[in-house]
């Protein structure tokens, strides 16, 4: 299974194109690797936003040991 979180440059975390709040996301991470433990998350972080939001995330994929990829390619390019 496959989801994308973006991060938007307003700092909004999107969870498959849905906002959600750092507690949410950390909820979603969870009930995806009870799905699927071999499950992947792409995080798209907007060029314009903050590291920090972006990190947020990377660490939440870390802390519960969730494959994650860094989408650097825009999409159409």
């Amino acid at each position: 299974e496959l989801a994308v979180v973006q991060v938007t440059p307003q700092g909004t975390v999107l969870w498959n194109g849905a906002p959600v709040s750092e507690g949410e996301l950390e909820q979603q991470l969870l009930a995806l690797k009870a799905r699927d433990e071999k499950a992947t998350v792409a995080i798209r972080g907007d060029a314009r936003a903050q590291y920090a939001a972006v990190m947020t995330v990377i660490d939440l994929c870390n802390k519960h040991a969730v494959n994650m990829g860094l989408v650097t390619a825009r999409i159409g390019t």
